[in-house]
């Protein structure tokens, strides 16, 4: 659920900052907007927002294609492992220790291998850091050798993997996590069919430019995500009408930032947006191959 303090409180930096550097202008207007939209009172804040002067600094190619390096202090970092880590919590994962497997890309200035890599070293897991690879035969050598239980995966990647060929390959295997997307229809059908013994849930939905967006919401569903407390996520209809509730492109703003680049930005995901009495937001994620 949207945090009003959070909100109100980046809302006031950015207008304060607005009269005198023009990067804030935009943010402001979308911020008070979201404000009015929740019915919240648009009283300035007394709270400053203060990031921590560490940082990680990825490099994302974004919707445009354009090369852009960001900056993620390490206080979002650190919200992004603790939404990690109460992901696992809510799945139950945590009573016990585990061997994972990250099959994610880790490549150069990403953020998602780092804080997957972060979320289960913090929970004490033993971890195989394999990084992008989607060869299925490579991933079951390292999973049999190493007693693997978890592996978290790009939900693109599931199809390549879990082929027929490889049934028998991931007998040890009982947990899959995705992550970035949600994986396609026949993905989920194969795995089912012929690897039984695994479990397929949502790890976090997230993207590397803004990092965590959502936790998968209770229920058998797969595609359903309760929005984090610290980001503020709009929808932009096919007409271009940008609201809190309805169907179109995801729209996602990180709260309590002093970084206007990362208000309102396209991280490339459609979905169904609602938005709740109280700012709870719910997001259930489209598909981007609909087999």
């Amino acid at each position: 659920m949207v945090n009003h303090r959070i909100l109100i409180d980046t809302a006031t930096l950015y207008s304060r900052r607005a009269k005198n550097d023009n990067r804030y202008v935009f943010p402001s207007k979308v911020l008070n907007c979201a404000i009015r939209q929740l019915g919240l009172t648009e009283e300035s804040s007394s709270t400053e927002i203060s990031n921590s002067d560490q940082f990680v600094v990825i490099r994302t190619q974004g919707i445009s294609g354009e090369p852009e390096l960001i900056r993620h202090p390490l206080d979002l970092v650190d919200k992004g492992v603790a939404a990690g880590v109460e992901a696992l919590r809510n799945r139950g994962m945590l009573d016990t220790a585990h061997t994972c497997l990250i099959a994610v890309p880790r490549g150069s200035l990403t953020c998602t291998f780092t804080l997957v890599y972060e979320v289960v070293r913090q929970c004490g897991w033993s971890v195989l850091p394999l990084g992008g690879s989607v060869d299925g035969q490579d991933i079951s050598q390292l999973c049999n050798a190493y007693d693997v239980d978890t592996i978290v995966i790009a939900a693109d990647a599931l199809d390549s993997v879990f082929t027929a060929n490889m049934v028998g390959q991931f007998d040890d295997v009982r947990s899959l996590l995705y992550i970035s997307g949600i994986p396609s229809q026949k993905a989920l059908d194969t795995i089912k069919a012929q690897f039984p013994q695994l479990e397929v849930h949502p790890f976090l939905y997230l993207s590397d430019v803004t990092g965590p967006i959502g936790l998968s919401a209770q229920g058998d569903g797969n595609d359903e995500f309760d929005v984090l407390e610290n980001v503020l996520v709009e929808v932009e209809s096919a007409e271009g009408k940008i609201t809190l509730n309805g169907s179109g492109r995801l729209l996602v703003s990180v709260l309590g930032l002093e970084q206007p680049t990362l208000i309102r930005r396209d991280i490339g995901d459609f979905g169904v947006l609602t938005t709740c009495d109280g700012g709870r937001q719910v997001v259930r994620l489209h598909r981007r191959n609909p087999l």
